[in-house]
This record gives C-alpha cells, structure tokens and sequence, in this order.
C-alpha cells in the first residue's frame, strides 16, 4: 500500500525521472540518508500520477536480518496481494515472483521502500534481474545505502536514473516554498534556515512547524539544536553518540584516529559509522589508506559545542590538533585552515611546504584566511608570510605599501628559517623568497638564491626531498622562472627538465603540462623554434589526455612561445590575435615584457618601426604597477628599442640606449655591431660579430651575429667571406626555425647575398622570402654622405634657411649647393630640407646643436 503523508509537504517536480515523453528509466534509485524525503518523493509520484498510467506496486523491505526468504515473499505479496499468507511460500517465493514479473501484462512501477534492510551484492543482482524478465516492469528502490544496485555490474547493462542525496537537498527556493506552506519566515530567516540546515529536507520541516506553532525566528539556532537533539536520539549503538561528537570537533577525522581514540575496534568504528551515516548525521569521503569523515554542515556549531563539553578543552584542542596534522596528508588545504584557526603556525607551515601546490592557490581560500592574522603573529613564519606576499602579488587592488611590508617581513623572517634545523621549512622560506624578489623586480638577487635553491633542492637528504615530494616540481619551476626572467636560461632549462622529471614521477599531469610550457618559452628566447613546437605539442597531448589547463599563470609561457614561433613564421595576423585574447593580462603577468617585444614585431609590421616602439613605451608604463621588469628584461627591452632606433636611422638614440648598458650582455654587443654596420663602420661590425661567433651562445644570437658578418664582408668587398658567413648563418635558421633575423640585417646586402646563394637547395626559398617582406620589416641601410654633403646639410642645421645663405656660409655658388642637396635627398630617402637635417640630426651625422 503506498504510504499516506500526515503532514504538509512540497510537490517537487524537478525531481520526477519521468521524461519528456512519459518515458520512465527501468531502474530509479533514490540513495540517501534518513530525513531526505525519499519516501515523501516516491509517495507523491505514486498518488500525482507522475508515473501516468503505470500501476505502482509498493513493498517495504522487511527487517534488517530478516533474510532472504522474508523479502521474497514481501515482494510476492506485492506482486499478487490476492495470494495466501507469505509465511506459507516462502520456500518458493522467489520463483514464484520470476514466474509474476515475466507475466506482466501492464506497466507496472514496483517501488522498494527501506531497501538498505535487504542490500547485498549478490541480492542486489538478482532483484535487477527482473528487469530482464519483463518489459513492462520498472523499479523504484529507495534506500540509504547499495551494495551493487548502484554499480557498473547493474548500471552499465541497465538505464538507470540516480537521485542522491545532493539532489533531493533543498534548493534555496524550495525552502522558501515550504516556509510559505507553514505561513512562516521572510527572506533572512529562509536564507538563514537553508543555510544552517544545509537543505536537509526533515530538518527544514521541523523547524518551519516549530515556527508555525510559535517559535521564535531569531532563534533558529536553538530550533536546530533541537532537531540535532531529537534526531541523534535514533542513534542505536553505544557509542555513536561519542563517534558523532569526535567527527563534529575534528572535521574529516580519519575512522583510524576515532577507532584509536575511543578505544573501539576498527570494525566496529565502521558499523557505527554506516549508522550514522544512514540517519544523515555523517557523511564518508574515502581516501587513498583511510575513510574520513564530515558531520552535516547544518550541525557543525551545535555538536562542537557538546564536544567541547564532552572531551574538555586541553584534550579537544590536542584531538584537533593531531587530527589535522594527520589530515596534510589527504586534504592538505583544510588541515592547513584548521591548524591556523589552532594557532599551530609551525605546522601549518610545514603542511604547505609540503603540498605547496595544492595549499598556495588563488581557489582555496589560503589568502582570505592569511589576511585574518595580524603581521606580527605569523613573524617569524616565513612561508606563512610568503604565501601571503605571493598571493597579494596577484591582486590588482592591493596597495603597494602592503606589499613593501610583506616584502620586508618575508626577508626577515626568510633569514631566520635558513638557520632553522628544519629542512622542508627552510627549502620553501627560500623558494618564496625567490619568488617574491623576482616579483618585485630585483633579478639579480633573484637569480643568486634561484641558484642556491638549485643546489639545496640536489643536496638535501633524501629524507627531506621525500617529504617535499609533492611540492618538487613548483619549487624547481620557481626556480626555472626566476632563470628566464633574470637571462639565465641554462637555468631555466635545467630546473624545468627537474620540475617535469618531478612531475612525470609524482604523476601529476598538471605540472607536466607547467614543464612542457616552461621549457618551450626557454627555447623559444633561445630562438630554438623547432623545440618549441616540440614541447608544445607535448603539453596540448598532456592537457588533452588528462582534460587540464596549465596551473595558474603558467600556461602564459605557451602563449609566449607560441607567439615567437608565429613571428618566425611570419604568421602576423595570428599573432595580433593570440595576443589580443589576452586582454589586460598582458601586463599583469611576470611575463610581460616577453610578450611586449611579441607585440612589438606585430605592431612593426602593420606600422612600422616608430609605432614599435611606441607599444613598448606603453606597455612598460602600464606594467610596471603590477610586475617590475628585471634588470636583465629592462635591457632586453632597451636592447630592442635600440635596434629599432637603428633599423629607423636614429643612430643618436640608438647609440645612447646601448651605452646605457652593460657590456657584458651578447644581444648588446650584437646591437653595437649593427650600429657600426648601418653607420658605415664595416670593420668595427667585423671585429665584433666574429667575437660573438667565437663566443658560446643560442641559435637566436648567432644567428644574428652571423648575417651581421656576412653584410659586413659584402660591404667591404670579401665576397668569398661573405657567402660562407651567409650560407653558415641560414642553415643555422633553418635548423631551428629562424627567420626574423633577416629584418635586422640591411636589406640590399641580403639579396644580393641570397641573389649569390641561389643555386643552393634553399637559395630559391629564400629569395621568395626575402622579396615577400613587407617594407616595414626590412632593414634600410642609407648611403653614407660625403664631406662635402655634410658640411652642406651643417650650414642648414646652423640656421641657413635659404640655398643662398648657405652658399653664403659655405662660400660655393647656390648650383653646388643644390647639387650636393640633391644627393643628400637620395641617400637619405627623404624629400625636403627641414626633413633632411631632422633625419641627419637622428643618425648622428650632424649633433643635436646642428654643428658638423
């Protein structure tokens, strides 16, 4: 018979599995714990006529231990309630239901009230396999737990719905609906009633009727209580009551620690752990060695308060703190919140030194729960301080003078975690320092303890690099950043490789995709573009195999890479697009001045060498807020404009860029040499891109080097020389994917180069390539002007404003000064005085002050 329903309750249509069609699942299983609703549910599809025309049958399993035999015959009864008495048959009952169900005439719904009574897994198999005797039978099961009718044995062969306890949990709005049912409640109590109760269908009831009959509702937390009282009164075992207490005070205590501290078996913890996971006052989450367990939300307060009472204090605070030491193993982040609402700093430190990637995310909470201590009790905590300072560090709105104070704190407290005996601690204090001097822009000492840092994570015992395992691969990646960043790319590659090594051996997917990605922005920077689409290709394999996107910011590397490998490509309108999607990232990122030299190619390309440089300016102003540019990168940027000043005959500037730097930089020395090159100093180029050439160096700088040489000889007349250092410095490109250093090398000594090379395998190619450049990417060397011609555009510089002044001065007749401004006209590409003097002022030919 289905059951009446003695009190009011909410129709909730979202729940019905009925389909759009009227078409019903074979199996429906309604899985959750007691106080849910699942008999309220199945009874209101029964009586609303949700099952249409079905005839519904329904059974309650009989009592737990009852056996076999008894729920046979309960169901045969349901099947033929017209049939003798079950005591009578139940030796053949459950033939006799197979011989029912396959004789089935009608649909028929048959639902299976208290399932949990009966589950077993064979048992489980055998009531699913009356679904293949009859097409029109359809089963309903409701239960608080499944031994197999939930599993793949059943649900792979059978369509099934499943309605757990997540789904039958009050929306916000359906408990809004049975407060109206009782009369009671505004907007705040509903939502403060949701809230506390967590949803709980039998809890939000009770208490609306409590309401309804006179309660107060200010005081929902007393009401609650109540309901906690009243309902934990089901508890059956001895000790449930302590076992609900000890998972309320400690949250996700393992069933280990609850078995130890109460002093009852393992097996038996379990069974009193199913029953009160049964009346919906526990839930399990099972992991890797141990099953933990959560108390409902809605209870939290009330229980706490009754374990305080019930261990005392001193035992309760060493319960909870011993639980969430032994929790950092399985959920680091919440035993990290735990032991800093316990004031355990030390611990909570050592927690995240060693799932430092799991604890230290923007996701977890780690920053709001920081920002609730006051800076003078976690001084001292380095890694606490730095977790902080790395956090704020990505966010927009902190103020600098807190990041200044963090700084400081971290350097001091850094200091004395060095001189701690503890390893891990002292591993990670310096990792964030690293990351923290880096962030702030000082490279050079991020650099110095990025290089330290290499060598303790190598010589540190094996013991400590096993308790930092999981944390391995991002302490090597910070140390991987901090060498690209600063211009050690050695170490960059070198601490990538370790931190995918760490990664592959952890199995952690994330950081191997982190790895990938950092290792193809090192050979992108290394102008090795073959490598680079090498480890993209392996990071998008990783990512589309476990379904990932690099963590964090890390995933801007590829973006990175990928933007130089579409420069050598000469794909530009796919490189204003990549970086374009990243919006306002592009200067809040470390990597901005990588991508800001991107944007400059794209920006020479469309419009030239000025609007170039102009991007750069901009993007250096816009970032520096967020992300200070080390040195390394501030000259790399430097090193940029200057060449761009060269490529647009602004020798003057270009000069005084570079002079500004420090010698000891190879893409400096480079620039210098194509400073001398456009200004006509053929052997001062000579000398020096041979000097780089004989120097170790990447692909991208001797590359470079090498086509210098080469345009050098051709100027001087050493056509031998020159076609060697050409046909040298091209197949180098090809091996690696170059092609942008031909639009920094003076145009019309490449063709006539590549005119030379012609009959070589890429002579062809080449030459295609060369004439396809637009004219904003190629590199214009002006004719150098004879004597005569500069004391001619000197005389104007000095302030002759007309031809005849300047013969004047000059003391030429006005048809030789016409004559040598025609010539200066040509060589320099331009087509009026002012213009003259202006790009001979930028080239340095004549000074600022207009003297020769």
């Amino acid at each position: 018979m289905i059951p009446a329903i003695r009190f009011r309750a909410l129709e909730r249509s979202r729940l019905i599995p009925v389909g759009p069609e009227g078409d019903l699942p074979p199996l429906t299983l309604i899985f959750a714990p007691a106080g849910m609703g699942k008999t309220v549910l199945a009874a209101q599809w029964a009586r609303g006529g949700a099952f249409g025309d079905r005839e519904v049958l329904w059974m309650r399993s009989p009592e737990m231990g009852s056996g076999a035999s008894a729920f046979w015959a309960a169901l045969l009864d349901a099947l033929n309630p017209a049939g003798e008495g079950s005591d009578g048959r139940r030796a053949g009952a459950k033939r006799a239901v197979q011989r029912a169900v396959s004789r089935l005439g009608a649909p028929t719904v048959l639902v299976i009230d208290d399932y949990q009574n009966s589950t077993e897994a064979s048992f489980d198999l055998e009531v699913a396999e009356l679904l293949g005797l009859s097409e029109h039978l359809y089963i309903v099961a409701l239960s608080r737990r499944f031994a197999a009718l939930d599993g793949p044995l059943v649900t792979s062969r059978t369509p099934f719905e499943l309605i757990d306890a997540d789904r039958l949990a009050f929306t916000r709005e359906e408990t809004a609906a049975m407060a109206a049912l009782y009369g009671v409640g505004g907007p705040r109590a509903v939502d403060a009633l949701h809230e506390s109760s967590g949803g709980w269908p039998v809890a939000v009831r009770l208490v609306v009727q409590q309401l309804a009959e006179g309660g107060e509702q200010r005081d929902l937390d007393s009401q609650l209580a109540r309901f906690v009282v009243q309902h934990s009164q089901r508890i059956v075992h001895p000790r449930g009551r302590s076992v609900l207490l000890l998972a309320a005070l400690c949250e996700l205590v393992s069933v280990d620690l609850v078995s130890e501290v109460l002093e009852l078996g393992y097996a038996e913890t379990l069974e009193v752990v199913r029953e009160l996971c049964e009346l919906g006052l526990l839930s399990r989450n099972w992991y890797s060695d141990t099953i933990r367990l959560v108390g409902h939300p809605g209870f939290a307060s009330t229980l706490r308060s009754r374990a305080l009472q019930e261990f005392g204090d001193p035992r309760a605070r060493e319960l909870q703190r011993r639980s969430a030491r032994e929790l950092a193993r399985d959920a680091p982040f919440p035993a990290v919140r735990q032991l800093i609402e316990l004031g355990a700093f030390e611990e909570a430190s050592r927690a995240i030194a060693r799932d430092f990637l799991e604890v230290v995310d923007s996701h977890t909470g780690l920053l709001a729960l920081l920002r609730r201590l006051p800076l003078d009790e976690i001084r001292g905590f380095a890694v606490l301080v730095g977790s902080r300072l790395i956090l704020e560090m990505s966010e927009p709105e902190t103020p600098g003078d807190q990041l200044d104070a963090l700084h400081g704190l971290l350097r001091s407290s850094a200091r004395e975690a060095l001189r701690s005996s503890d390893s891990e601690l002292r591993i990670v204090s310096l990792a964030l320092l690293v990351a923290a001097e880096r962030m702030r822009g000082n490279g050079g000492e991020s650099l110095r303890l990025a290089r330290d840092l290499e060598q303790r994570l190598f010589d540190e015992s094996e013991r400590t690099t096993k308790l930092l395992e999981r944390s391995l691969s991002i302490l090597h990646a910070i140390s991987a950043l901090t060498g690209v960043l600063a211009g050690d790319l050695a170490l960059g590659r070198r601490s990538f490789s370790w931190a995918l090594a760490s990664a592959e051996q952890q199995g952690n997917e994330g950081e191997q995709i982190r790895g990938w990605y950092g290792l193809s922005i090192v050979a992108a920077l290394r102008g090795d573009i073959a490598q680079v689409h090498e480890h993209i290709a392996r990071a998008e394999e990783t990512e589309a195999r476990a379904g990932l996107r690099s963590p964090h910011l890390s995933w801007v590397n590829g973006v990175a890479a990928r933007a130089f490998a579409d420069i050598e490509a000469a794909r530009m309108a796919q490189l204003r697009d990549r970086l374009s999607a990243l919006g306002p990232l592009i200067t809040r990122v470390e990597q901005w001045p990588i991508l800001a030299i991107a944007e400059a190619t794209a920006a020479r390309e469309q419009e030239g060498c000025r609007a170039a440089l102009d991007l750069i300016a901009r993007r250096a102003r816009e970032a520096e807020a967020a992300f200070r540019a080390t040195a390394f990168f501030k000259g790399v940027l430097a090193i940029h404009a200057a060449n761009l000043n060269a490529v647009l005959g602004d020798y003057g500037s270009a000069a005084q860029l570079l002079a500004e730097l420090p010698e000891a930089l190879p893409d400096a020395v480079a620039a210098q040499a194509r400073l001398k090159l456009l200004m006509g100093d053929r052997e001062g180029a000579i000398k020096v891109a041979r000097a780089l050439l004989r120097a170790e160096s990447t692909p991208r700088l001797a590359a470079d080097s090498g086509l210098l040489l080469a345009a050098a000889l051709e100027q001087r007349g050493d056509a031998e020389g020159a076609d060697s250092a050409f046909a040298t410095a091209i197949e180098l490109m090809r091996d690696h994917g170059l092609t942008s250093p031909l639009t920094m090398v003076p145009y019309d000594a490449l063709l006539a180069l590549a005119g030379r090379a012609s009959a070589r395998p890429w002579g062809g190619e080449l030459i295609a390539r060369l004439e396809g450049l637009p004219e904003t990417l190629r590199c214009v060397q002006y004719e150098a002007l004879s004597r005569a011609e500069l004391r001619t555009l000197g005389a104007f510089g000095r302030g002759a404003s007309t031809v005849a002044e300047a013969a004047e001065v000059l003391f030429v007749t006005q048809n030789t000064v016409k004559f040598h401004l025609r010539s200066v006209f040509r060589k320099l590409r331009v087509s009026q005085r002012d213009e003259a003097v202006q790009r001979a002022r930028s080239m340095g030919l004549i000074d600022r002050a207009g003297e020769d």
